[in-house]
């Protein structure tokens, strides 16, 4: 009924009616469409739009972030979050959960099969930073590709401006993906992705279509009966020395349905 559509509709960091989040809100300050520019794959170009935020304001509050940021990058190395928490899991289905080993001077961060999935079948393990960048990165490629919001639309229609509007927030969050603070990639990959799954020759993300949707602001919402979209990524885990860590082979592949 109708509550069940608000819970499901206010879960996660949904526009309109809902708290923002510090990613969610960090992502709405750095975002220069409202100073009249439209971003295409990270470069800011005149916009046909009026600004409704003058441009110093912008730059200060650019600096304000920026000095935030640095004055909490030490306690940010050792407090490094697990981006992929919930979402992993191995390639024989089992949910996977971050782990850690330390050496002199050195953390290694990796994700591990859930102990009590662990039935016979030889737990799995990868370098979290490797998976992590993987999976950023080949979302990101994907999310700036030109048809990315055509697809999305599937057989629908939609107007230019609000076809800029979508891929101005597409390369927005796509620079976030690739270079953003910490809390603003977990809240972004906790409402684009909805689980990833690994294999010994790839990783597949299946991405949330509502979740995709609502970041890019202006694309109608898909309907309940829509397939899932998905980004499968070349990769394939490999040993050196004593360490297992996923090699990249190549760029993304284009997204299925």
């Amino acid at each position: 009924g109708y509550r069940t559509k608000l819970q499901r509709r206010t879960s996660g960091p949904h526009k309109g009616g809902c708290l923002y989040r510090r990613g969610t809100l960090y992502h709405l300050l750095s975002n220069r469409i409202y100073c009249g520019m439209i971003v295409h794959k990270g470069t800011a170009h005149p916009g046909e739009h009026e600004p409704i935020v003058d441009e110093n304001l912008y730059e200060q509050v650019q600096k304000k972030l920026a000095d935030n940021a640095s004055g909490s990058s030490s306690r940010g190395k050792h407090l490094q979050p697990s981006l992929l928490t919930g979402k992993l899991f191995d390639g024989e289905g089992r949910a996977m959960t971050p782990s850690h080993a330390s050496r002199p001077n050195r953390r290694y961060r990796y994700y591990v099969t859930r102990p009590d999935q662990v039935d016979g079948s030889p737990a799995w393990r990868v370098p979290a930073h490797d998976l992590e960048q993987l999976v950023c990165r080949g979302l990101a490629a994907r999310l700036v590709e030109p048809g990315f919001v055509l697809d999305l639309q599937g057989a629908g229609e939609i107007e230019a401006a609000q076809l800029h509007k979508a891929m101005a927030a597409a390369d927005l969050a796509a620079s976030s993906l690739r270079s953003g603070a910490d809390d603003a990639r977990v809240e972004l990959l906790g409402t684009l992705v909805q689980r990833i799954d690994l294999a010994e020759r790839g990783v597949l993300i299946t991405l949330c279509t509502a979740g995709v949707t609502d970041t890019l602001g202006t694309v109608p919402a898909a309907p309940p009966n829509m397939p899932a979209l998905t980004i499968s990524l070349p990769a394939a885990r490999t040993r050196r020395g004593q360490q297992m860590r996923l090699a990249v082979e190549g760029a993304p592949h284009h997204l299925h349905r």
